[in-house]
């Protein structure tokens, strides 16, 4: 496969990814009664995680490859950061003034419950810094995700300055080990309640490290024993995430797939998957922004509308957002943000932690591209 071929591959993957979130944020995250509506949607998701997790698995991909376009840690994080900073900051000033002016779905207690009012201007800050282990309240839930991602960017940045070419193998082999002992501890019955757990979790994020180091060892082409322990422990978060959830009904979400696969074979068939390959391209813009500005606009669809119609115009609304906020912010200030952290990391020694990796092992193949 080309390197243009991988590259609409990895939008395509990225496409199903921010769909299953959506979809699930639209159709189960809160019930229908919440959105005023007297019964659910045609069509429901019940596991918005696994298109994160689909998204962690992703980024490990694209990882590797950036890896062996740094030189130095202080490069590989001013592109990380310059990836995800600027358009995060657009999404989250704007999504705390759409709460200023319209309301949102409000579900105060439960497994769903759901309540973005009362936040703060230092919230805002907060979120903008993504200080929330710091006690601050996020202005959306789903920016959880993106502190996930940064501290996986630390951890593999810290590993590769550390052990230079060795480091990606300590990353898979840490991954591997803090995500069995995770399992074990839920599996004996530690739910996230002790000082343990909560610090796998918080801080070490283990439960998403294999996500990360499946992605990492599929770049490299490694196919070992490491890779199968780490597919499984990724596995098993998959169904813990889907238990969570009370409505969860295996026929109901045979049914979404069942119409998501049709749906994927027609795009591939007919337009060679460039709708798939579109949301794709601005999935991180559309993530941003769909959650409390889309169940807000559903909320108030709805009565009018119907709830499946509701949710059509929402999507459509929240997709031409989304594509705004890229043509604004995406590209155009990543190069010089990128400069600007790049100069910060340097000012404090960042460039003198350098990562020698070796040759990528996709160059060879014609094969490398910048995520």
């Amino acid at each position: 496969m080309t390197a243009a071929g991988k590259d609409m591959f990895i939008e395509q993957l990225r496409g199903i990814a921010i769909l299953l979130v959506v979809v699930f944020h639209y159709t189960n995250r809160i019930s229908p009664s919440a959105l005023g509506a007297d019964s659910p949607p045609l069509f429901e998701f019940y596991s918005g995680i696994a298109g994160v997790h689909l998204f962690f698995g992703i980024s490990g991909y694209l990882i590797a490859k950036t890896l062996y376009s740094s030189a130095a840690l202080g490069e590989f994080y001013a592109k990380r950061l310059s990836r995800i900073w600027p358009l995060f900051v657009l999404g989250n000033v704007t999504v705390f003034l759409w709460t200023r002016v319209f309301d949102a779905p409000v579900v105060p207690e439960g497994v769903k419950s759901f309540d973005v009012g009362g936040r703060s201007v230092y919230d805002l800050i907060g979120t903008t810094f993504f200080l929330h282990d710091l006690g601050f309240e996020w202005i959306d839930g789903v920016h959880w995700s993106i502190l996930v991602e940064l501290k996986y960017y630390a951890a593999i940045g810290l590993l590769c300055a550390a052990f230079r070419r060795r480091g990606v193998d300590v990353f898979c082999w840490t991954a591997a080990c803090l995500g069995l002992l995770d399992l074990s501890l839920h599996a004996f019955g530690d739910a996230g309640g002790t000082l343990s757990s909560r610090l796998l979790h918080g801080v070490l994020i283990a439960q998403y490290l294999p996500f990360f180091a499946v992605g990492m060892m599929l770049y490299h082409g490694r196919h070992d024993m490491l890779l199968a322990v780490c597919v499984l422990l990724c596995f098993s978060q998959l169904v813990d995430s889907a238990s969570v959830n009370p409505d969860f009904s295996v026929g109901r979400t045979l049914e979404f797939l069942a119409l998501l696969a049709g749906l994927l074979v027609v795009d591939q068939v007919l337009l060679k998957g460039r709708i798939c390959g579109f949301f794709g391209k601005y999935s991180y813009s559309i993530y941003l922004f769909h959650q409390v500005i889309g169940l807000s606009l559903i909320m108030m669809l709805t009565p009018p509308l119907g709830i499946d119609l509701a949710i059509l115009v929402a999507t459509v609304l929240v997709l031409a957002v989304s594509v705004v906020a890229s043509w604004l912010v995406e590209w155009r200030y990543r190069r010089p943000v990128t400069s600007l952290l790049m100069r910060a990391g340097a000012a404090i020694g960042l460039d003198r932690l350098r990562f020698d990796m070796e040759p990528s092992p996709r160059r060879e193949r014609g094969m490398e591209a910048t995520p």
